[in-house]
């Protein structure tokens, strides 16, 4: 399966992972009753969810690294592919390519 979102990071008012997650708690079949209300708790609760599923996560326009971070998948079968205009060096285990766009 697959997950995406455009982060708005170029623009003036950038998605704030908790509402992205909240987005895709609901995409993985969760209902909204059982999603928390803190990030920590839905990055909790995403990350157990996708255990044991084959999930790319397509996070388009990022703002910067901390934006990012919770809604890196972090289980093994899922991968995450992350555009930005901003070079996150401080990700581990990230692979860096640049485009001439």
């Amino acid at each position: 399966g697959q997950l995406y979102v455009d982060l708005q990071g170029a623009g003036a008012r950038a998605a704030e992972p908790e509402t992205v997650l909240g987005s895709f708690l609901r995409a993985l079949g969760t209902a909204e009753s059982a999603i928390p209300g803190t990030l920590d708790e839905r990055a909790a609760l995403y990350r157990s969810t996708l255990d044991g599923r084959r999930i790319l996560v397509l996070l388009d326009n990022a703002h910067d690294a901390a934006q990012i971070r919770p809604l890196l998948p972090g289980t093994p079968g899922c991968a995450a592919l992350v555009t930005s205009r901003v070079r996150m060096v401080d990700l581990a285990g990230a692979h860096l390519v640049d485009l001439d766009v």
